[in-house]
């Protein structure tokens, strides 16, 4: 089931170049998310760079660099100086992509590791004009209504793959409707333009507590602590 989980990690180039006799950090440090504001990726590198200038004592910018399903920013970290000051934050798509996409680099070879920020699930969403409130009600509608739309927030994204595979063991036909970034995806869901999404679960959850959609399932072996009452698929 990993493809169908959103792990948001830190990866960086190799901080060899940044050794010298400056202390490192001597400047600002960049951190790029490779999707639009408001996504999932997106809050999560916010939420750590609030907490990490402070104990740095330097500023830390975020960079939203979005495109082509994550890989423009992808690919903009990987061109610039390895100096130990730009950071790519993305979901482990970064492992996934080199086999749904061509690259002109190597993530594996160009792109170093440096921690997990969060785990999270990718939640299956339906707004309420679909008028079901749980996976069967959905699949029986689908079988009845082929084609109904789901966002997510890119092609080729863990979102992407697991509605897939969750619509081949249904024997259900749905269309994939990708956005540039979890943000757009999700004020589309809100207004019902798309009714169905599979998205990190982060920027969701509170729309679904607010009962402006309804979360009926979750990706991961077991729940989420974050939601507790959502049943796995």
């Amino acid at each position: 089931m990993r493809c169908a989980r959103l792990v948001v990690a830190i990866l960086a180039f190799s901080t060899a170049a940044a050794a010298h006799a400056q202390a490192w950090p001597a400047k600002p440090v960049r951190l790029v998310v490779p999707y639009p504001p408001g996504g999932a990726t997106d809050v999560a590198a916010r939420a750590v760079a609030e907490r990490i200038a402070p104990a740095l004592d330097q500023p830390v910018f975020i960079e939203n660099r979005a495109g082509a399903g994550g890989n423009i920013g992808i690919e903009s970290v990987v061109k610039r100086e390895p100096d130990g000051y730009t950071v790519l934050v993305a979901p482990d798509f970064v492992t996934s992509a080199p086999h749904v996409y061509k690259f002109r680099y190597d993530p594996m070879k160009q792109l170093v590791p440096v921690i997990q920020l969060s785990r999270q699930p990718v939640i299956l969403g339906v707004h309420p004009s679909l008028g079901v409130s749980n996976v069967a009600e959905l699949v029986a509608l689908a079988k009845a209504k082929p084609g109904i739309g789901y966002a997510t927030s890119g092609a080729g994204s863990q979102q992407h793959i697991a509605a897939e595979w969750f619509a081949k063991l249904a024997g259900i036909q749905l269309t994939h409707v990708p956005y540039k970034g979890g943000g757009q995806a999700i004020a589309d869901f809100l207004g019902g333009q798309v009714p169905i999404a599979s998205l990190g679960s982060t920027p969701v959850i509170p729309h679904h507590k607010s009962g402006k959609v309804k979360i009926i399932a979750q990706t991961t072996k077991s729940r989420a602590p974050s939601l507790p009452d959502v049943p796995t698929y």
